[in-house]
Protein backbone atom coordinates (compact mmCIF):
# COMPACT_ATOMS: atom_id res chain seq x y z
CA UNK A 1 0.00 0.00 0.00
CA UNK A 2 2.82 2.42 0.86
CA UNK A 3 4.63 1.54 -2.36
CA UNK A 4 1.53 2.38 -4.39
CA UNK A 5 1.14 5.68 -2.54
CA UNK A 6 4.78 6.60 -3.16
CA UNK A 7 4.53 5.70 -6.84
CA UNK A 8 1.41 7.87 -7.25
CA UNK A 9 3.16 10.76 -5.50
CA UNK A 10 6.18 10.44 -7.80
CA UNK A 11 3.93 10.27 -10.86
CA UNK A 12 2.34 13.58 -9.83
CA UNK A 13 5.69 15.27 -9.49
CA UNK A 14 6.64 14.46 -5.91
CA UNK A 15 5.57 15.79 -2.57
CA UNK A 16 5.81 19.62 -2.64
CA UNK A 17 6.75 19.72 1.06
CA UNK A 18 9.83 17.54 0.59
CA UNK A 19 12.95 19.06 -0.89
CA UNK A 20 13.76 17.35 -4.23
CA UNK A 21 17.43 17.10 -3.18
CA UNK A 22 16.60 14.92 -0.17
CA UNK A 23 17.25 11.58 -1.86
CA UNK A 24 20.60 12.62 -3.31
CA UNK A 25 21.63 14.16 0.02
CA UNK A 26 20.74 10.91 1.80
CA UNK A 27 22.79 8.88 -0.69
CA UNK A 28 25.76 11.22 -0.25
CA UNK A 29 25.61 11.05 3.57
CA UNK A 30 25.30 7.25 3.55
CA UNK A 31 28.30 6.97 1.23
CA UNK A 32 30.33 9.29 3.44
CA UNK A 33 29.43 7.26 6.52
CA UNK A 34 30.28 4.01 4.75
CA UNK A 35 33.75 5.32 3.82
CA UNK A 36 34.72 7.78 6.56
CA UNK A 37 38.45 7.67 5.83
CA UNK A 38 38.31 7.73 2.02
CA UNK A 39 35.01 9.53 1.30
CA UNK A 40 36.75 12.16 -0.85
CA UNK A 41 37.72 9.45 -3.31
CA UNK A 42 34.85 6.97 -2.90
CA UNK A 43 31.89 9.37 -2.71
CA UNK A 44 32.62 11.50 -5.78
CA UNK A 45 29.57 10.33 -7.73
CA UNK A 46 27.15 10.96 -4.85
CA UNK A 47 28.61 14.40 -4.17
CA UNK A 48 28.38 15.28 -7.88
CA UNK A 49 24.73 14.15 -8.02
CA UNK A 50 23.87 16.14 -4.90
CA UNK A 51 25.53 19.31 -6.19
CA UNK A 52 23.77 18.90 -9.53
CA UNK A 53 20.40 18.52 -7.79
CA UNK A 54 21.13 21.59 -5.65
CA UNK A 55 21.98 23.67 -8.71
CA UNK A 56 18.83 22.50 -10.50
CA UNK A 57 16.37 23.01 -7.62
CA UNK A 58 17.86 25.93 -5.70
CA UNK A 59 15.73 28.55 -7.45
CA UNK A 60 12.55 26.58 -8.16
CA UNK A 61 11.74 24.91 -4.82
CA UNK A 62 10.52 26.87 -1.81
CA UNK A 63 9.98 25.45 1.65
CA UNK A 64 6.37 25.42 2.85
CA UNK A 65 5.26 28.04 5.33
CA UNK A 66 5.59 26.79 8.88
CA UNK A 67 4.10 27.81 12.18
CA UNK A 68 6.37 30.23 14.02
CA UNK A 69 7.99 28.76 17.12
CA UNK A 70 6.66 31.54 19.34
CA UNK A 71 3.05 30.59 18.56
CA UNK A 72 3.73 26.97 19.54
CA UNK A 73 5.43 28.00 22.77
CA UNK A 74 2.54 30.29 23.65
CA UNK A 75 0.05 27.53 22.87
CA UNK A 76 1.78 25.21 25.34
CA UNK A 77 2.15 28.06 27.87
CA UNK A 78 5.89 27.69 28.20
CA UNK A 79 6.58 31.35 28.89
CA UNK A 80 6.77 32.50 32.49
CA UNK A 81 3.91 34.60 33.84
CA UNK A 82 4.95 37.96 35.23
CA UNK A 83 3.14 41.02 36.52
CA UNK A 84 2.92 42.44 33.02
CA UNK A 85 2.16 39.14 31.23
CA UNK A 86 -0.50 36.69 32.36
CA UNK A 87 -2.09 33.92 30.35
CA UNK A 88 -5.86 34.27 30.07
CA UNK A 89 -7.84 31.94 32.32
CA UNK A 90 -9.25 28.98 30.43
CA UNK A 91 -12.96 28.33 30.56
CA UNK A 92 -14.25 25.12 32.04
CA UNK A 93 -15.80 24.19 28.68
CA UNK A 94 -12.37 24.33 27.05
CA UNK A 95 -10.81 21.97 29.58
CA UNK A 96 -13.22 19.08 29.13
CA UNK A 97 -16.73 17.78 29.70
CA UNK A 98 -18.41 16.28 32.72
CA UNK A 99 -21.68 15.01 34.10
CA UNK A 100 -23.74 15.86 37.15
CA UNK A 101 -25.38 13.29 39.38
CA UNK A 102 -27.61 13.75 42.40
CA UNK A 103 -27.68 11.32 45.29
CA UNK A 104 -30.66 11.07 47.63
CA UNK A 105 -30.19 10.49 51.29
CA UNK A 106 -32.83 8.56 53.10
CA UNK A 107 -35.44 6.12 52.00
CA UNK A 108 -37.69 6.31 49.04
CA UNK A 109 -41.38 6.27 49.73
Amino acid sequence: RMVAKDSRRQARGGDPKVNPCKSTHKAMILSMRRNPMTFQKDSRVEVFNYRQALAKNSTTWESPKSVPARQLLEHWRLFMETKQFKYPATKLEDRGAGAEMQFYSGRRS
